[in-house]
């Protein structure tokens, strides 16, 4: 999908209170209410429901030790235990749970910890923070 990288990982401010400090365990990309999400790889869908914070989420295994979550879906079209392919959709972004419009948060995770996905995609233009996260883009 193509999108607004509106959100880095790392510490930030609240964007509700604006007052406290909170630890942001992937990145944000907006992009138009409704998009599709799909599978960057193969594996297996983990969860697919509501949880707080993320609103609907998908997370899914890629085996390995390596995990992806999707979160403030508008909704999702897979559920626990359904393989996927590469390209498959997964659901549509949205802004469900605490969000503060439409976008994707999206969400890498090796052996337990999270890592930056900024790393592993390709197609991340840093002039305007754009990101094509196509599935021949992720490598």
């Amino acid at each position: 999908m193509k999108g607004y990288i509106t959100g880095g990982m790392g510490t930030r401010e609240d964007p509700f209170t604006r007052h406290s400090i909170e630890r942001h365990t992937g990145i944000d990309i907006a992009a138009p209410y409704g998009t599709r999400v799909f599978a960057p790889a193969d594996g297996t869908v983990l969860f697919a429901g509501t949880r707080a914070g993320y609103g609907n989420i998908v997370v899914v295994d890629h085996m390995f030790g390596v995990s992806t979550r999707y979160g403030h879906l508008w909704k999702f079209v897979v559920q626990a235990g359904q393989h996927i392919s590469r390209s498959d959709t997964i659901g549509y972004v949205g802004s469900t749970g605490r969000a503060t419009g439409p976008h994707l948060h999206f969400e890498l995770w090796v052996h337990d910890r999270s890592v930056d996905p900024l790393r592993y995609i390709a197609g991340v233009n840093w002039r305007d923070r754009t990101a094509l996260a196509s599935p021949a883009a992720v490598r």
